[in-house]
């Protein structure tokens, strides 16, 4: 990634996290390497990421048992919060972290809006 282009990345990264209970917006490669993060009250440890890529390789195998369709989204929710991931390009994906009382619709709104740009910039 262009080091330049880290500032507008992070620019648009704060239109999702700035909807409402979003917590954490990060752009992270299938290995589990984090590109780019932000967020809001939540912290990021090791094992967190490592369910994380493995989460990200486990949905890829799950798709290639559909005749190898992409996938469009992974979504998980917990009692309290939610996690949605959506693919970038390849190996990259957009994860967003909210509480249960975000709004799916708005943030997916959001994604796609902002989608083409964010791949622009990696």
């Amino acid at each position: 990634m262009i080091g330049k282009g880290i500032p507008v990345l992070k620019k648009i990264l704060n239109k999702i996290l700035i909807l409402h209970d979003v917590r954490g917006v990060i752009i992270i490669k299938d290995n589990g390497e984090i590109i780019e993060s932000i967020k809001s009250g939540l912290e990021y440890d090791d094992n967190f990421i490592t369910a994380l890529s493995t989460l990200m390789a486990d949905s890829k195998a799950t798709a290639d048992n559909f005749g190898n369709s992409p996938i469009f989204m992974v979504f998980m929710e917990f009692s309290d919060y939610f996690i949605h991931i959506s693919p970038l390009r390849e190996e990259f994906f957009l994860l967003i972290i909210a509480q249960n009382t975000a709004n799916i619709g708005r943030i997916t709104f959001e994604i796609k809006k902002n989608k083409e740009e964010i791949v622009s910039l990696l």
